[in-house]
């Protein structure tokens, strides 16, 4: 970017240049412009002249001055001559310049236009990079998420998991779903790398609390399908009080499940006859 900067400076410089070398020209125009006054000058000198070249015809004294006078009027001649040239090439000149310059009023237009482009593009290239900064992993909505949402999170987790022997909460660090015994606190792991019951256990538990933090939407009921899969039935039970937690808190709890009885409140079965035609009963 400074490299184009620098060749619009030096360009700029360039036009200035010309702009002078117009000015200069100028100067030589108007000197132009004297040449047919002094050509009329040199007419008359040469009418003076041939006054004299009449005056020589009667008078023989004036002989030998009249040949002076011819060699200056020959040499009046050539210096017309050479006026007249100088004349042609200045309005040749001239022309050159008037044509340049209208050019450089069309590149000045464009420089000019190109630097407020440029300005523009610099101010947007800012913009954009103040938004890429805000929108970055470290930016806002990480901020936003670590100072408002996972505080709100961890203690929704806390509360449903207090009958549990672990501890499971969202690391505002890496945004990972972490997970430690109470037994062994400095034991911290991934909740993806736990055993299947942790797993199941952290899943749900992270479903309500973020349902629970959702300010725009509260449901009223939970839906949980074949989550139980991975649970033994030692550990049936204390699922079964995390769920009631859950349905204190919101209602109903739905669950779709083949392996586990639980004594729900209600059944849902569906029942499709012959016909491939379902039949809906609850109990």
């Amino acid at each position: 970017m400074s490299v184009d900067m620098e060749k619009i400076l030096n360009e700029i410089g360039i036009i200035i240049n010309d702009k002078n070398e117009v000015e200069r020209r100028k100067d030589l125009n108007f000197e132009a412009e004297k040449i047919p006054l002094q050509a009329e000058n040199f007419r008359l000198q040469m009418e003076n002249l041939q006054n004299k070249i009449d005056m020589f015809n009667q008078s023989e004294r004036q002989i030998e001055e009249n040949k002076n006078t011819n060699i200056g009027i020959e040499k009046s001649k050539d210096r017309l001559k050479q006026l007249k040239f100088k004349m042609e090439s200045l309005k040749d000149d001239i022309y050159v310049l008037n044509t340049q310059r209208g050019q450089h009023v069309v590149k000045i237009k464009e420089t000019t236009d190109l630097i407020v482009k440029f300005k523009e593009q610099e101010r947007e290239d800012i913009i954009l990079n103040t938004y890429k900064k805000c929108i970055h992993r470290d930016g806002i909505p990480t901020q936003l998420l670590k100072t408002y949402a996972i505080p709100k999170i961890n203690k929704e987790l806390d509360d449903l998991l207090v009958d549990v022997d672990f501890n499971v909460w969202l690391d505002d660090n890496d945004l990972k779903l972490k997970l430690a015994y109470n037994s062994r606190l400095d034991a911290v792991i991934d909740a993806i790398s736990a055993s299947g019951k942790e797993r199941t256990f952290a899943s749900v538990s992270l479903k309500f609390a973020l349902n629970q933090i959702n300010m725009k939407s509260k449901p009223t009921l939970f839906l949980l399908d074949e989550v139980m899969g991975k649970l033994t039935e030692d550990s049936v039970s204390e699922f079964v009080r995390v769920l009631e937690a859950i349905k204190d808190r919101m209602g109903k709890v739905l669950i779709v499940e083949h392996n586990h009885e639980i004594n729900p409140d209600h059944i849902i079965e569906v029942i499709k006859d012959d016909g491939d035609i379902s039949t809906i009963s609850i109990n």
